[in-house]
């Protein structure tokens, strides 16, 4: 459950002014959630124009211009914008969202400007997050010619024009995204996100009769991601994943009615854990420069037997507990197939290499058990919770929080959240066993001089022994700690 503080900002309710998004259904709401997406960003922008006259202004070259931020010789190489404006989260709450184009930004001067010349699209910090997967629904309009057959045009995009090295921190979660029918051109979800990006509790589905959509999820570009609890019905392919360096991980995918091919993956590293895939084609096709990796895996041929579940070629390929049913072929390596008919699969490496981690093992996986990620699920009970801001904090990066922050903490609350903007810290701050789950919401931190450079010294220290696990979301710090200090 999102929590939602009556202090500040950060969850912009798509149904409230200025916004007013139908959640009946009944009228198009694409016009309002482009909107609100573009109000957001659009801070973005004011950034970028504040960072170039802060450049203009300082004949001492005190900063300069890079695509990270990082202390080069003595002095802050800095990105456009240096500091990110306060978190906002776009919430839907119940109901269903109809819309007849693409949810996406509309700002052409959304870049990130290197020596004053177009870069990349400054698409970080878009998150959607929803009342819950099964009572919100974002549908497009049935027989759409925008979304006709032959085209790749998606319903919810987080890149508009250009690839980024600043998209971080992009999310998407408990969000029901329908293609409706006859749109066989559809894309569910295009997702953009590096270093740091989610997908969790989400369903991607046709009502088509014959399946009809392009894609659930296309990932195009470089980024880096972790998914969870995906539910894809329908599509030519359910996952469609390329683009040179990026790393995603699957976790709890389970797809039906797959056309094609479940997971299409080329120039990348993509791993799929613990799912389930029926197929009227492939399970997964592995192109050039792609390390696949598929554990505990059910696999299903839908309509006639036949066909290959994996095919794999100019790439690795490594098979765990994969458990097949209706194909000829489990592995097709190249040309050459290396495993038929159905059953399962206790290992398959295509580079068929020793673990050289664990010589003394032969060639076969450790099969350590990998349990599942738990999860921290707020009641709702707000007596159990301390907004660090009731305690004294303000997110105004000049305030100390450090005193304000360390009572919340102590407060003997469960559940510890923060507000918006940017918390001034000049000390460490410990939390105790009590706290079970802390919400940064996507805050950020600014670290008083000096204790930037304790280089022995962490923002948090966790130092209490307890039975109970300490939840950790939403944290987020953008990379401005020059000094030696941790998070």
């Amino acid at each position: 459950m999102l929590y939602r503080s009556e202090k500040n900002h950060i969850v912009v309710d798509v149904t409230e002014a200025p916004y007013f998004a139908d959640p009946t259904g009944k009228k198009d709401c694409t016009e309002a959630l482009c909107r609100a997406l573009d109000d957001i960003l659009r801070r973005e922008v004011e950034g970028v124009k504040a960072v170039r006259q802060k450049l203009l202004d300082d004949p001492r070259d005190n900063f300069r211009l890079g695509f990270e931020n990082r202390k080069m010789n003595g002095i802050p190489t800095v990105i456009f914008p240096e500091d990110p404006p306060p978190a906002r989260i776009l919430y839907f709450p119940a109901g269903t969202y109809l819309i007849s184009d693409t949810v996406t930004y509309s700002l052409e001067d959304l870049v990130n400007l290197i020596d004053d010349k177009p870069s990349s699209d400054l698409n970080r910090f878009i998150r959607f997050k929803g009342e819950g997967m099964d009572r919100v629904t974002i549908r497009l309009t049935d027989h759409n010619r925008l979304f006709r057959h032959g085209e790749c045009r998606p319903m919810v995009s987080f890149v508009h024009t250009n690839n980024s090295n600043v998209n971080m921190m992009n999310s998407f979660e408990d969000i029901t995204l329908d293609c409706g029918v006859g749109n066989a051109g559809a894309v569910g979800l295009r997702f953009h996100s590096a270093n740091t990006g989610k997908i969790q509790n989400v369903t991607i589905r046709s009502s088509d009769p014959d399946h009809k959509g392009y894609a659930a999820i296309l990932m195009d570009m470089t980024q880096e991601n972790y998914i969870s609890h995906v539910f894809i019905d329908g599509f030519r392919y359910g996952i469609y994943s390329v683009g040179p360096g990026h790393s995603r991980a699957f976790e709890d995918i389970h797809m039906d009615n797959i056309l094609t091919c479940a997971v299409h993956s080329a120039q990348g590293i993509v791993g799929l854990y613990r799912s389930t895939i029926r197929t009227f084609g492939s399970v997964a096709n592995a192109g050039n420069d792609t390390l696949l990796t598929l554990m505990d895996i059910k696999a299903e041929k839908l309509g006639a037997r036949g066909g290959n579940a994996v095919l794999t070629r100019c790439s690795c390929t490594y098979l765990h507990n994969f458990e097949t049913k209706g194909f000829d072929s489990v592995v097709v390596n190249g040309y050459e197939t290396v495993l038929r008919g159905d059953g399962t699969v206790e290992e398959y490496n295509s580079c068929d290499r020793y673990y050289s981690g664990f010589p003394t093992h032969g060639k076969t996986f450790l099969d350590l058990p990998v349990e599942e990620q738990p999860r921290y699920e707020w009641n709702g009970d707000r007596s159990i919770v301390a907004e660090v801001d009731d305690y004294g904090a303000v997110g105004d990066g000049k305030t100390d929080s450090t005193a304000a922050i360390a009572a919340a903490m102590k407060s003997g609350k469960e559940y510890i959240v923060f507000g918006e903007g940017q918390y001034l810290v000049s000390g460490e701050i410990s939390v105790p066993a009590t706290v079970k789950a802390i919400n940064f919401m996507y805050c950020d931190f600014r670290l008083a001089p000096a204790f930037a450079e304790e280089k022995d010294k962490g923002l948090f220290v966790i130092d209490e022994d307890s039975d109970d696990i300490l939840f950790i979301d939403d944290g987020f710090v953008f990379e401005k700690f020059y000094g030696y200090l941790r998070f």
